[in-house]
């Protein structure tokens, strides 16, 4: 536990800037009383932030200020690479088409249409149909999952802690 509040602290001092590019992460502490260590991170879209929040809807854009606003701002991130980083964004933003649902798991499902087999009460017969599945994330698991399928990236320290996923990520602004 100390070395978790240890780095912890090293991430609200590490990137103390405010977002430049599209693609940059943006962390602040969480919205919680006791456990803003744990932290929340988002993506900066270019004018707004892409984040995973448990409210209706979870999956928003929201303004920086006022992802700011809410408690201590740890600044930005980026990775210095050239890649489309409007790939992340857009698979980020496209997954609340799927019906998402908050959830507290370091594991995410993404939001697909599948083909199934069921059960037709009506005919008595199993039938092939197209169905959704929803998808579930958090915050650190929504932008783990957008670097993936935007430009295949693999963020490092996924699943464990907002905190700590920001820490290992990219270089400070």
């Amino acid at each position: 536990m100390v070395l978790w509040m240890a780095a912890s602290v090293s991430a609200a001092c590490a990137g103390d800037g405010e977002p430049k590019r599209t693609g940059d992460l943006v962390g602040r502490d969480l919205d919680l009383p006791g456990y803003g260590s744990y932290g929340h991170v988002g993506l900066w879209t270019g004018n707004r932030v892409l984040e995973c929040l448990g409210e209706v809807p979870p999956i928003q854009k929201r303004s920086l200020a006022s992802f700011q606003e809410v408690t201590v701002f740890w600044g930005s991130k980026y990775l210095p690479m050239r890649r489309n980083f409007r790939k992340v964004i857009h698979a980020g933003w496209a997954q609340r088409n799927f019906r998402p649902k908050f959830t507290l798991s370091p594991t995410y499902r993404v939001g697909k249409f599948v083909r199934k087999k069921v059960w037709n009460k009506e005919t008595g017969r199993w039938e092939r149909r197209t169905v959704m599945t929803r998808a579930r994330f958090r915050c650190d698991t929504l932008v783990s999952y957008a670097y993936k399928a935007g430009i295949g990236y693999k963020v490092r320290k996924s699943g464990t802690f907002p905190g700590t996923m920001f820490e290992a990520f990219g270089k400070p602004r």
